[in-house]
């Protein structure tokens, strides 16, 4: 018996062999299936897909035989694979000398005949054989000689195929873990840069309401808090693009005002236009419905990106934004709301550029009218995700035009009620109530006992969770507690967890600067009545204590 000699690159063989990751693999129908059809058409007992590995040869599948592998030493693959462009064929293996005093022709499985061909990979490496047996002398006609070539090269098609699968899946679980890795860094620098956002806001408003401030220093403050506003708008863009990159953007479902949330964008413009000189105007068609189904968050956010950047491209002349009802394709009513303006326009060629993250459609464009190429990319998104499209028009001299189209649900298909924008309580019953602010930064203590105590509000706070437990111990005669989720030793959740196992029962409100539907969710399935985000909306803060308070405060004045 003369072994096989090594190929003279067995190593590089070697390590292709191990790129494809199929040695010891479970049975495949794609490769089962090309073993017996070479076994039919050959008209031979056996036939395998034999892989040839440092010292043995092992069958990926096989026809008429039992063993799984065998010593390399012994196998008839070992020398087929030497010539990689011809079949190997042996007739009769007793009257050939490498082959005749072989254990696999002296016994079982009694091999007489064999005929070989090498599965050559993409980079010329064999890595084994396709190989038809017989227990008896004989010859394959030249026909089937091609049929056992063309099966060859579709069992490397079959290894290439799967190598190729599982690469791709790899990709897609790096992809994937990539966007989460994204979305969850986005999350906490969302955080951070809410919370003393937050700060900025609050103090701001506060600081314009404040009596005697000079008409200059309030319009310095009023400065800062549009300033502040902004950058809280791209901070949510940022974040809005991670989620939908990775799969985690919710898209909510309720009755909304239409009028009051499309003037309200307006108006947010008014001044920024009535400096350029420019007529910012609103135009509505007939069939345009009074309220509409959808989620007011997002498209208020959409309005926003398209105003503002009609506004910024906008040198002279006027900025429409025009609603109309139209049927779609479908005959479904439909949406249509344009914003349109009479500035630069932009050439065909780079419309496309407008709508890919971090693009701006003319060069040097985002120096002169600001913006980082995101509004518009978040907005096609988030209109793709409320069922409808955000198309562009422009023609270069004459203005662009950015048209939203949504489907018009029926009012009946919503549940809550009628989405707008909070506002204040006509009547406060927060005065004198009892409210316990915990939280581990000092600024967001001092915001929330500014807001509350302008409404007559006993505000105490607690920079732990650990401290907040201590004083409700001694002194449980709170009304409502404010409770920051991130702070270090006990978090939100954990505090609120020890306070209700120790039977405190009076209303928890989260305060987080993570604005997401499951942050929400895991808030009020963890026993919270109810969560805010920051920055702190003050018109929120009261009516939400309002709510919870209810009719409890008077018996409290009363007492």
């Amino acid at each position: 018996m003369q072994p096989a000699p090594l190929p003279l690159s067995e190593p590089e063989r070697l390590a292709a062999l191990s790129r494809y990751q199929v040695l010891d693999t479970g049975p495949e129908p794609s490769f089962d299936d090309l073993t017996r059809l070479a076994s039919q058409l050959c008209d031979t007992p056996i036939a395998l897909v034999s892989l040839i590995d440092a010292e043995r040869q092992w069958f990926k599948s096989r026809v008429g035989l039992d063993a799984t592998e065998t010593p390399r030493d012994l196998a008839f693959c070992a020398h087929a694979i030497l010539d990689k462009d011809e079949v190997m064929v042996v007739p009769d293996a007793r009257l050939d000398s490498r082959f005749a005093d072989n254990p696999l022709v002296e016994g079982p499985p009694n091999v007489r005949f064999y005929a070989g061909v090498p599965l050559v990979e993409s980079d010329g490496h064999a890595l084994g054989t396709l190989c038809v047996i017989d227990t008896v002398a004989r010859e394959l006609t030249d026909d089937q000689l091609d049929v056992l070539r063309v099966l060859g090269r579709q069992v490397v098609s079959q290894l290439e195929l799967r190598r190729r699968n599982r690469e791709l899946r790899a990709a897609e679980r790096l992809a994937q873990m990539a966007a989460e890795s994204r979305a969850s860094f986005m999350v906490d620098m969302s955080r951070e840069i809410r919370t003393p956002l937050g700060a900025v806001l609050g103090f701001s408003e506060l600081l314009s309401e404040a009596p005697g401030l000079p008409p200059g220093a309030r319009e310095l403050v009023k400065t800062i808090a549009r300033n502040g506003r902004h950058l809280g708008a791209l901070v949510g863009d940022v974040l809005d693009l991670s989620k939908i990159e990775s799969g985690q953007l919710r898209i909510a479902s309720a009755p909304v005002d239409l009028r009051e949330l499309v003037e309200e964008q307006v108006e947010l413009q008014r001044s920024h236009a009535e400096a350029k000189g420019l007529e910012l105007s609103i135009s509505y068609g007939t069939s345009v419905p009074a309220t509409i189904v959808c989620d007011r968050s997002r498209l208020r956010q959409i309005l926003r990106n398209l105003i503002d950047n009609a506004v910024k491209a906008t040198e002279q002349g006027r900025v429409q934004v025009l609603l109309r009802g139209i049927r779609g394709t479908d005959a479904q009513p439909v949406l249509e709301c344009e914003v349109r303006d009479t500035g630069a326009g932009i050439e065909s060629e780079r419309l496309v550029a407008i709508f890919e993250p971090f693009r701006i459609a003319e060069p040097g464009r985002n120096a002169r009218f600001g913006g980082t190429g995101l509004g518009l990319t978040v907005s096609r998104q988030l209109a793709e995700a409320m069922g409808g499209k955000l198309e562009v028009r422009s023609t270069p001299g004459n203005g662009s035009s950015f048209i939203l189209k949504l489907p018009m649900r029926a009012l009946e298909e919503a549940t809550g009620d009628l989405e707008s924008g909070s506002a204040p309580p006509s009547t406060s019953r927060l005065e004198s109530a009892r409210v316990l602010v915990v939280d581990d930064m000092p600024d967001n203590r001092l915001l929330v006992r500014h807001m509350l105590g302008r409404v007559g509000a006993d505000v105490r706070c607690a920079a732990s969770g650990t401290i907040a437990l201590q004083m409700l111990k001694k002194s449980p005669d709170v009304d409502v507690v404010l409770m920051d989720l991130s702070m270090p030793v006990l978090n939100g959740y954990e505090t609120l967890s020890l306070l209700r196992a120790r039977g405190f029962d009076r209303p928890v409100v989260a305060l987080t600067a993570s604005a997401s539907a499951d942050d929400r969710e895991a808030c009020m399935a963890a026993g919270f009545d109810a969560y805010l985000t920051r920055p702190i909306d003050r018109s929120a803060l009261e009516s939400t204590l309002e709510n919870l308070l209810g009719d409890d405060s008077n018996e409290r004045l009363a007492a």
